[in-house]
């Protein structure tokens, strides 16, 4: 009998729905000491002294290696690598199935489907969030060293914002789309596809996170309140009626508004996993900061 590390959800799927249990049992969580996770597309393995993976291990025969390695294309996709892993508080002998890179040259890439990496595991703890968190960062790392200069000035931007209390829940909840502000020198900047981290004012703890969808420019206050929906500005039903662009004139002045005019920001809530790690990741080497 032999052990296998497993960590790629496909292969954790197959070794759980195989029909044929005498030659392949789970043992349980196990760590490999020496390797760290990485995303080339699908998620992978790349030896680092001083990380560790936690992987399902398995024990299985000879047929069942015999069956992984056609699921696995050896070695035109992935090889064996034999390595010691941790499981069960005891040292072991096993395999793990890595990408050959002398066949398989993979370009980093982010997955579409994150949920899904934890279906390797049995116990997604957080040790494990954290390996995919740091699979995350380390492959963006990656991402942006290959980029060149034009690509790099093309990636959108991170922009933070302050907002009152009121409308960070709006926000937060959905009945807010449509942020209302001068059309200054920072705001200038935001294009479609940006993101905007806003911070509750008092509360910096609390945060949102939004991607730019489409930006509107008025000359007034009173044109932008004609011309847009109310209800993705933040006003409730009961309140629209007495709704009156002079209540922007509390956070600014009527010379400002004419220096710059004005902007409506329209965003959507960035919920995905995938999508928040991408724009945060913007956040150390792209980002305008608001007063």
């Amino acid at each position: 009998m032999k052990y296998v590390c497993v960590y790629d959800p496909d292969m954790s799927e197959y070794m759980y729905l195989s029909t044929d249990k005498q030659y392949q049992n789970l043992i349980g969580d196990g760590t490999l000491r020496g390797f760290r996770y990485a995303f080339r597309s699908v998620i992978t393995i790349e030896e680092s002294e001083k990380h560790a993976v936690t992987m399902s291990v398995w024990e299985i025969d000879a047929a069942a290696e015999e069956a992984l390695d056609k699921f696995a294309r050896v070695p035109d996709i992935y090889i064996k690598k034999p390595v010691n892993a941790y499981c069960e508080g005891e040292l072991i002998d096993a395999i793990v199935y890595v990408l050959n890179p002398e066949k398989c040259d993979i370009p980093y890439e982010l997955p579409q489907d994150p949920g899904c990496l934890f279906n390797s595991f049995s116990l997604a703890d957080k040790a494990v969030s954290n390996q995919i968190s740091e699979a995350f960062d380390y492959t963006w790392e990656k991402i942006r060293a290959s980029e060149t200069e034009e690509e790099r000035a093309a990636r959108p931007k991170l922009f933070e914002m302050k907002l009152n209390k009121e409308p960070f829940r709006k926000i937060q909840s959905g009945k807010k789309t449509i942020e209302q502000r001068l059309f200054d020198e920072k705001r200038s900047q935001i294009r479609e596809g940006d993101a905007i981290h806003f911070f509750m004012v008092g509360e910096p703890d609390q945060k949102l996170l939004v991607e730019v969808l489409k930006i509107h420019r008025f000359p007034s206050f009173k044109e932008l309140y004609e011309n847009l929906p109310l209800s993705k500005c933040g006003y409730e039903s009961d309140d629209r009626a007495a709704a009156d662009y002079r209540d922007m004139l509390a956070y600014y002045s009527e010379e400002e508004e004419k220096k710059y005019g004005v902007v409506g920001i329209e965003f959507r809530l960035v919920a995905d996993f995938v999508k928040r790690r991408e724009l945060l990741s913007w956040l150390n080497d792209n980002k305008e900061k608001d007063s």
